[in-house]
């Protein structure tokens, strides 16, 4: 009971700190944060539960309700898009867009992150094929060395060794 008098008279849990902040009244809600700062020790403290049933797993696991959309196609993928596909000669835009919820395609055709197909590498502005080119230059770091030292005269030191 006395908990529930405290809530009560605490300026941020009744709602007067915020009141004050909203009717503009600047000096009173700088007074009640003051006030909020010198009772700090006094406030109402509330112990943490652990409570199973609302963890952080569960919570996020509740928070899942779409499907995973898969990496890559199989077979049922293909399947699905035939239905998505009558649904949308049929006219039934509602209903497809409902299916392509429900069903995700799949964001590419194989299991490899580093595929991509050529005729997209083909299709692409000018940029990306001047990057792609470019990625494909190797890179070899001691070359440079190496052309230096042979383009560097000899000196008596080296030359008498």
């Amino acid at each position: 009971m006395t908990q529930q008098v405290n809530l009560n008279q605490d300026i941020e849990f009744s709602g007067r700190l915020g009141k004050a902040l909203n009717h503009r009244g600047g000096a009173e809600f700088a007074l009640m944060l003051a006030c909020l700062q010198q009772d700090y020790l006094a406030r109402v403290k509330f112990e943490q539960q652990d409570n199973p049933l609302y963890s952080e797993k569960t919570i996020a696991a509740d928070l899942q309700h779409y499907p995973v959309q898969p990496l890559y196609a199989e077979e049922k993928h293909w399947r699905q898009m035939q239905v998505q596909k009558q649904l949308w000669q049929h006219h039934q835009q509602a209903s497809a867009r409902l299916y392509e919820v429900i069903h995700p395609a799949p964001l590419g055709l194989k299991d490899q992150t580093q595929f991509i197909d050529p005729v997209i590498i083909d299709n692409a502005g000018i940029n990306n094929s001047v990057m792609q080119q470019q990625q494909d230059i190797d890179i070899d770091e001691t070359s440079l060395f190496e052309l230096l030292n042979r383009l560097q005269p000899k000196t008596s030191e080296q030359s008498a060794a």
